[in-house]
């Protein structure tokens, strides 16, 4: 269930940065009509805002990556306690009761 909420994190994420890094494109490479400090405050601020979101998108990869290393961790246990559970029942049980003296 989390997945899903986790995967919608990550695509803000990437839109923002990708909304970012259009943005910065458009200010470094088509400048006309900023004045400079104008110009060097939206550059500044607009790196300010991909940083953050590089930082979240790696967070968000990390916790997704966990999480399938989590479930992954948790089948191969539900596999080992299946064949321990197998092998229990299978080892024959001896109902011999002690003779009384």
């Amino acid at each position: 269930m989390a997945f899903p909420l986790l995967q919608a994190s990550l695509s803000h994420f990437i839109a923002e940065r990708d909304k970012c890094l259009a943005k910065l494109n458009v200010l470094l490479n088509h400048p006309v009509g900023y004045l400079e400090e104008s110009i060097t405050d939206q550059i500044n601020d607009l790196f300010s805002k991909l940083t953050h979101a590089d930082a979240a998108i790696k967070t968000v990869q990390e916790i997704i990556n966990d999480n399938k290393q989590s479930n992954n961790n948790k089948e191969q246990i539900d596999q080992l306690l299946t064949q321990f559970k197998e092998h229990i029942t299978s080892i024959p049980v001896d109902n011999k009761e002690n003779p009384t003296s």
